[in-house]
């Protein structure tokens, strides 16, 4: 076992933290994991924050990567991606997290949140516990619908027809729909471009991704749709319905037959967010997921380097020394080489 640490690339190590992802993907998410698609839509989402990507960190193993501690949006968020094998790694990338993906607020403190974490990590919640953590009152949930059955049929107004974007691509009215179906206020000030970027990704199956035409041609609902083959699961992000057509069972609709084609691929199962929505069209919740959150004071974040049976001392040393090459919210401070050599020395963690 040889650990190393090193800053994420977007262009040249996307790909390979996608089939990491699909490497440890568990059925229903047990993994507690980014799904794959996941980690694509943050990418080509109009907010994906590619100024700062390049704090993400990467575990690896003899170069292979085992965990990874992320953001999505904003500084201030971390969600960690781990390999099952490597869970001795999480006080390390919570450290990680604290010293490069936390937020700076205006009194000088720092707050950084651990965001979705399943309430089967309980291993996890543990250690927020002891690391002064406390649980953020926002809570989600994860829903499945079972494909293994009939999807239901649910017809269409007269005048509506369900197209894929395979078979027509507005990006205009898509622009329209995702604007006004998210609840924003008047005509979209946002580009198009916004909308060609998130059908830019390499996975993406424009096949999948559904419009309902409404009679005068608007498009009324936008659904789209991912599917890995082999995680055999359907990844629902996003679902929006133009306020002029909601309560007409349009977006159900268009939800029950992009199932049904991911269904026809080999999909077992479909994976929604937490909303009353998603329950009454047959989603059936398996677990929550919670923040936690943290304020402490700016500066050094110790990182706990463990020496363990899988990681002798003069590679936790070697890997201290990864940590000071990446620099971002890194102060120096005196002696800070001798206190980290005898905080391993010790070989127990330092209190924040």
């Amino acid at each position: 076992m040889n650990i190393t640490v090193r800053n994420y690339k977007p262009l040249s190590d996307f790909e390979p933290i996608h089939q990491f992802l699909i490497k440890n993907h568990q059925y229903h998410n047990a993994d507690g994991n980014f799904y794959p698609s996941e980690w694509e839509y943050m990418h080509t989402h109009s907010l994906a924050p590619w100024l700062l990507f390049p704090r993400i960190g990467i575990w690896e193993d003899n170069g292979e990567i085992v965990t990874v501690a992320t953001l999505e949006w904003f500084l201030g968020e971390f969600m960690l991606q781990i390999n099952p094998d490597y869970a001795f790694l999480k006080p390390e990338l919570l450290h990680y997290a604290e010293e490069n993906l936390s937020v700076m607020n205006a009194d000088g403190t720092r707050t950084l949140r651990v965001s979705r974490l399943h309430n089967t990590d309980t291993e996890m919640e543990e250690l927020l516990i002891r690391q002064g953590y406390h649980m953020a009152a926002d809570s989600d949930w994860a829903g499945f619908f079972d494909l293994s059955g009939e999807v239901p049929q649910c017809p269409l107004p007269e005048g509506f027809s369900i197209v894929s974007l395979q078979e027509e691509n507005d990006l205009e009215k898509i622009n329209r729909v995702m604007w006004r179906g998210f609840d924003h206020p008047n005509e979209p000030d946002c580009s198009i471009d916004t909308r060609r970027v998130m059908q830019s990704g390499p996975h993406f199956r424009p096949e999948l991704n559904l419009v309902v035409k409404a009679p005068n041609g608007d498009y009324a609902v936008y659904c789209g749709m991912w599917y890995e083959p082999e995680c055999r699961e359907a990844y629902l992000e996003p679902l929006c319905t133009d306020p002029d057509y909601r309560k007409m069972g349009l977006a159900k609709a268009a939800l029950y037959e992009a199932m049904r084609r991911t269904k026809e691929l080999g999909a077992l199962s479909c994976v929604a967010g937490g909303q009353p929505f998603y329950e009454k069209v047959g989603f059936v919740q398996e677990y929550v997921k919670r923040d936690w959150e943290k304020h402490g004071k700016a500066g050094y974040y110790p990182i706990p380097i463990l020496i363990t049976p899988q990681r002798t001392k003069s590679q936790a040393l070697l890997l201290i020394s990864s940590y000071n090459e990446f620099g971002t919210d890194y102060n120096p401070i005196p002696n800070e080489s001798h206190r980290r050599k005898q905080w391993i020395n010790k070989s127990r963690p330092l209190k924040l």
